[in-house]
This record gives C-alpha cells, structure tokens and sequence, in this order.
C-alpha cells in the first residue's frame, strides 16, 4: 500500500535572488508595456469628454459706481459741479 501526502510545499517567501535574474531578462518587454501603457491613459484622458465644467464669475467692486448708486442723480449734479467750478481768489 502507498501513501500519498497531501500537504502542500511550505511557503519560502519571496527569494529576491531568483526573482531579480528573471525581470533584469525581460527588461525591454516591462519598459514596452510601460510606455504603451502610458500612451494609452494619455489619449483615453485627452479625448475623452470632461465630466464636469466649471465656470466662475469676478464682481469687482467699483467704489465710484457704489456713490453713485447711493447718492440721487441730480445731489450727484450738485456736488459735480461744486467740484468742477473754479475756485474763488
């Protein structure tokens, strides 16, 4: 009668030392993949059509234009005139 074992081969972990030989190898496959993977996500975002569109608007607050709202057209007159009038010697 043979007896099998059913155990599976403990894990070792990662041996860098077996791994590095492997990937130094195949170099110019991974930097390929790289670049084309790159280029592709460039063209997927500069074609495709934004989500969202944002626009903003500026109020510049104009002291001047904020006096003459406040003070009526024809005081406005007056005082205009009181200021553009010559002055007296």
């Amino acid at each position: 009668m043979s007896t099998r074992s059913n155990q599976l081969p403990k894990d070792e972990g990662l041996d860098i030392s077996k791994l590095l030989p492997k990937i130094i190898r195949k170099w110019p496959l991974i930097l390929l993949s790289v670049i084309v993977c790159l280029g592709l996500a460039y063209l997927y975002l500069r074609y495709t059509t934004p989500m969202f569109r944002i626009s903003a608007r500026v109020l510049v607050n104009d002291e001047k234009r904020e006096v003459a709202r406040l003070v009526p057209q024809p005081m406005l007159l007056v005082i205009l005139a009181a200021c553009l009038a010559p002055k007296a010697p």
